[in-house]
């Protein structure tokens, strides 16, 4: 998934405390999650696009978000038309069921909230280094069993997709290719040949991690020593400070206009 893949660079939000980057995320997805309102929403893209281009992550992967995400939005917006309790205007009718205007706004809400809340995550993934991200769930005193499980996760993933990828192409080559089956055939038997070999080739790939983890003395002691130490620098107080600035006016703004508790029962 591109979401997870690092993007070497030099930019000023590589150089951020991975830390400060944690707490800008975290930051975002409490605004994402508490407001409802669409001008909030728009605002944090904004904001997200200007830390995206900073920190020179490629624009067109947030359009990969949103065609991974497109078939979520469409549920969303499609269930919330027709079932959204407080729509009272219809905007069209399926077998006797109205389709509202405030049931496709609420659904749009949603689906914003969601694209806000994962498009937030490449601030970290896309701009620290494993490295630099276990020294700062250790700073966080974070198990490193859990730290250690959730990045060699993460950094397996690249691994599997080219693996897949390369499983894939040598079925073409034997004449099998998924990509002209239709999505019925696809789902019951297309994927098959694929994952299938997927999966033992990644356990076999497992086992050799394991062996290599033990050969290096995995857990022989608790204690850890790092090459280099994590430090704030202005540049981290300035971010934060900026984001928490914006988050807690955005706040105040739903709090005003009652747009964090539109979803609650009246």
């Amino acid at each position: 998934m591109p979401i997870l893949t690092y993007v070497h660079g030099n930019t000023l939000i590589h150089k951020l405390n991975p830390i400060t980057k944690m707490m800008i995320v975290l930051l975002i997805w409490i605004l994402s999650l508490i407001s409802f309102d669409i001008i909030t929403f728009l605002i944090i893209l904004m904001i997200l696009t200007i830390l995206w281009i900073v920190g020179r992550i490629p624009l067109g992967e947030m359009v990969v978000f949103i065609k991974m995400l497109s078939i979520i939005f469409f549920i969303f917006t499609l269930i919330n038309g027709f079932m959204y309790y407080r729509g009272r205007t219809p905007l069209f009718y399926v077998f006797g069921y109205s389709f509202t205007i405030e049931g496709l706004m609420f659904g749009i809400t949603l689906s914003l909230k969601v694209l806000c809340i994962v498009s937030s995550i490449p601030i970290i993934t896309k701009t620290t280094t494993i490295s630099d991200f276990i020294m700062a769930l250790n700073k966080l005193r974070i198990p490193y069993v859990i730290t250690f499980a959730l990045t060699t996760a993460i950094n397996f993933i690249d691994t599997i997709n080219e693996i897949y990828q390369n499983i894939k192409e040598s079925q073409y080559i034997r004449g099998y290719s998924i990509d002209e089956m239709n999505f019925l055939k696809r789902i019951t038997k297309g994927y098959a040949p694929l994952f299938i070999p997927l999966i033992l080739i990644t356990l076999r790939k497992a086992s050799l991690i394991d062996l290599a983890i033990e050969s290096r003395a995995y857990g022989a002691t608790k204690r850890r020593t790092y090459i280099s130490e994590l430090k704030l620098t202005k540049y981290d107080i300035l971010f934060l400070t900026f984001i928490l600035s914006i988050v807690v006016i955005m706040i105040i703004y739903n709090i005003v206009y009652g747009k964090i508790i539109l979803w609650l029962p009246v």
